[in-house]
Order: structure tokens, then C-alpha cells, then sequence
């Protein structure tokens, strides 16, 4: 939850400030004040969570104010209290957009207790779009929007399969229209299905931050994402190369990899009647990318070295060559049962890019299971070596973290917590969309 805070200035303001923040714990806030002359500007000055506009005079300050606003909930206090009234519209000035307009809600009179739900009052009126394509996958994204605001979901895909490309896109531009969200989060990576035009036409009849976020990642980047990427606001791309590759093309771009919906991906009570094996890897098989051949390889070691001890869970492995593999786990719940349950969760992600790792590394780690996932350039920004995951370049550094941490308790369980614990704190999929709010508002994105 994100607001700002705009305040007049009084003899009383720095006694109204101090017991303000006391019921602000849990919001990302930010004072707004207006100073005409108080004893107290230089205390407001050195205040990290105040912006201040000093005049001398009585001049009309609340559109400098909103400008300077840097979240898009706003609440003007005056005369003692937050009650909530009418709700007017004003323009300003982001990053994203030349002119963006947002909600701004005018209190006025009584009471000086600011509580929490107050503030909440106004989140609810933030409306939002998620544009969904496997939500039962990225449930996490629309839990972490509905912390800031009013969100409401349209899964493209399955309307495409229902009603045809032409008649999705009518639709998807008949609910932005009845919405009017002051922000659009969408996730087309490949398909091409949502038309750039759709969106085009949303944003010329009103105005409303658009970011599309790609999760996954292929060799290229598809002519589809491309021409997305020059009529939304934000391309957010799960992988540094590829961003670099967008920002060449002057289209807006930024890295935001997977999060993880941590009330569902939690550790739970093992059951090694349904998952027995000591190791595991969740992935896919059978389609050819940069690095098929070495999943193929290490997975094929180590159910020599290891047996049934040893079990690989996902879709499209040849049967013939691997009858051993096991099917796709689902509904996602079991997925946390399972990496619950092992001693070792493994990491090969499809592709070798800076930042880029597949959302299983945020599933396993969160879920409690000690992961090793093959190293990726800039893994070390996140977790330490042999502190949170143990990660390896080749297989046969794979195969002695997996030799070393069976035989040793004491060390994976530790490894296992301490990447439980770092994943759950600072990889959630809300704090991702904090991220992203703070980027389409125009404030500096978090480097992950």
C-alpha cells in the first residue's frame, strides 16, 4: 500500500507528524507539507519521509503539491481530519507518459486521529487491470495488485479459445472502457493474441499506465512483444540481454524476473507417500532450447547415480527414453508438497542470460526445499553462495553439492532456511508489483 500525504503546515505540524506516524506502519507513505513560515521548516527539511514547498504567502499550493506527490494515492488533511468527500482528477507529469491523470481524494474537517483504514479507504478506489494469460500461475501477480488497489482480471487467452482473437480484443477493449483503471499490468509474451492496436485505442480514450511483463524467455525476441512494446508504457522483461536489446530500440524498457506467491508456495507438512524421493526437478522436457541438452544429460546422471531416489516431474519427456519421468504436478499447492517433501530441489533454466531464471527458483526456495540451481550472471545479487542456494557450472559440481548436502543434515537444512527466509522477505510476488507501481508513477524502479 503506497500513499501520499498532503499537509498544511500549522504550529502544530511537527507534534501531527510524529503521531501520524505511528498509524502508518504497513503503508509505503510520504508526507506533502506546505510550510508558510512555521518554526519548524528546518526540522521539516531534514525529514526523510517529507517533501516540503515553502512560500511566503497564501498562494494556492495543491497542484505543485500533487506533482510532487510521488505515489498515486493522495489524501489531503485539512482542519484535523481524513474524511472522505468528493473525488476530483488532476494532471501529472511521469516517466512513463507526458501527462497522466490520477485520483485524488479531498478530505476536510474534525478529528486528528489518522488510523490506518482511512488510508485503505482510498486504496479501494485505485482501480486496476490485470491482463492474465495462465492465471492459475500468476494468481500471485493479481493477490499482489489487490494490496494496492481495486483489481479486476481478464485471461485473454481463454476468451481467445472461447470467442477468436477479433472478438477478444473487442472485448478487452470494451472492459478497459467500463474500467477505467488508472493502470493496466498484462502478460503477452509470444502469442501476439492482444492486438497493439487494442491498446492503443484504450490509452487514446483515456489516460492509464500499461506495462507488459514477460515471465518467460525465447532466443529472440518475438516481432509481436516488439510492436507491443512501442505502445505500452513499460516492457518488463524477466532477463537483463533482452532489455538491453529493447532499450536499443528506444522502446521503454526494464528487468523484472518472477515472483512468488508466498501464501501459497510455503513449506508444509512433507508426505513422502505421494512425493519419496530424496531429490527432485520440476521442468519440462522434449523442446529444444539453449539448454535441453544439458537437462537432458544431468537429469539421465542422475537417475544412474541415484535411482529411485531421484525423480523428474513435468511435461513432454520422451517416454521411451526416460519412462521413469513422472507427469506434471498440479494444482500448484501439490507443487509446494513436493519441494516440502524432498532433501533437494534442482534448478536448469531454459536459458543462459543475465538475471534470468525460470520462477521455479522462487517456488522451491520458498516452499523450504535446499536448492541448487545452475549459476546464472547476476545470482549473486540476491543470495550467497552456499548461504541461501548452492549453485554449480557443471554437472560434476552439481553432483557434489547433491553428494556433500545429503550427507550432511545440519548444512542443507540451514541452506534450505535461509533461502526460505530470503525468498518469503524480499521475492514475493506484492513486492514485485510495488516495483512496478513505483515505475509506472514515475518514481526510480528497485533493482532486484
Amino acid at each position: 500500500m503506497e500513499v501520499s500525504l498532503i499537509i498544511e503546515a500549522g504550529k502544530d505540524i511537527k507534534s501531527k507528524i510524529l503521531g501520524l506516524r505511528k498509524h502508518l506502519e504497513g503503508i509505503d507513505y510520504e508526507f506533502v507539507v506546505t510550510d508558510r513560515g512555521t518554526e519548524y521548516r528546518k526540522w521539516l527539511s531534514q525529514q526523510g519521509d517529507i517533501q516540503v514547498i515553502f512560500v511566503p504567502d497564501r498562494r494556492d499550493t495543491e497542484n505543485l503539491s500533487i506533482d510532487m506527490a510521488r505515489n498515486s494515492n493522495l489524501v489531503t488533511y485539512s482542519d484535523g481530519d481524513w474524511e472522505h468527500s468528493e473525488k476530483i482528477t488532476k494532471p501529472r507529469v511521469t516517466r512513463s507518459a507526458p501527462r497522466k491523470k490520477i485520483d485524488v481524494v479531498r478530505v476536510s474537517k474534525a478529528k486528528s486521529n489518522m488510523k490506518k483504514k482511512h488510508v485503505r479507504k482510498v486504496i479501494e478506489e485505485n482501480r486496476m487491470l490485470h491482463i492474465s494469460s495462465f492465471p492459475d500461475n500468476t494468481s500471485g501477480i493479481t493477490e499482489g495488485l489487490e494490496t494496492m488497489g481495486r483489481v479486476e482480471c481478464f485471461n485473454w487467452r481463454e476468451r481467445t479459445n472461447a470467442v477468436g482473437r477479433a472478438t477478444m480484443n473487442k472485448e478487452l477493449l470494451s472492459k478497459i472502457v467500463e474500467l477505467r483503471p488508472g493502470t493496466i499490468f498484462m502478460e503477452e509474451c509470444f502469442t501476439g493474441d492482444v492486438l497493439p492496436i487494442t491498446i492503443e485505442q484504450a490509452k487514446r480514450s483515456m489516460t492509464v499506465g500499461v506495462v507488459n511483463w514477460c515471465g518467460d524467455m525465447r532466443e529472440t525476441i518475438p516481432e509481436s512483444m516488439l510492436s507491443m512494446g512501442r505502445v505500452v508504457d513499460w516492457t518488463l522483461m524477466s532477463n537483463e540481454r533482452q532489455v538491453r536489446e529493447m532499450l536499443k530500440l528506444s522502446i521503454h524498457s526494464a528487468f523484472m524476473p518472477a515472483g512468488c506467491a508466498t501464501d501459497l508456495y510455503k513449506r508444509v507438512d512433507a508426505d513422502r507417500e505421494q512425493f519419496p524421493e530424496d531429490i527432485i526437478f520440476l521442468g519440462s522436457g522434449g523442446r529444444k532450447f539453449e539448454n535441453s541438452a544439458l537437462r537432458e544429460q544431468v537429469v539421465t546422471e542422475l537417475r544412474k547415480l541415484y535411482g529411485d531416489r531421484f525423480a523428474v516431474y513435468g511435461r513432454g519427456w520422451n517416454k521411451r527414453r526416460y519412462p521413469w519421468v513422472k507427469g506434471f504436478i498440479e494444482p500448484e499447492a501439490a507443487e509446494a508438497i513436493a519441494y516440502s517433501s524432498c532433501k533437494i530441489a534442482i534448478g536448469i533454466s531454459a536459458f543462459n542470460a543475465d538475471g534470468y531464471t525460470s520462477a521455479r527458483m522462487w517456488k522451491a526456495m520458498s516452499s523450504g526445499a535446499c536448492y541448487l540451481p545452475r549459476r546464472f550472471n547476476g545470482i549473486e545479487k540476491w543470495f550467497t553462495q552456499q548461504q541461501e542456494a548452492a549453485w554449480w557450472n557443471t554437472p560434476s559440481e552439481l553432483f557434489s553439492h547433491i553428494k556433500y548436502y545429503l550427507s550432511r543434515d545440519d548444512e542443507r537444512v540451514r541452506v534450505a532456511d535461509a533461502g526460505m527466509k530470503a525468498v518469503r522477505a524480499d521475492h514475493s510476488w506484492e513486492q514485485r508489483m510495488r516495483s512496478v507501481m513505483r515505475l509506472v508513477n514515475g518514481r526510480t524502479i528497485r533493482t532486484f
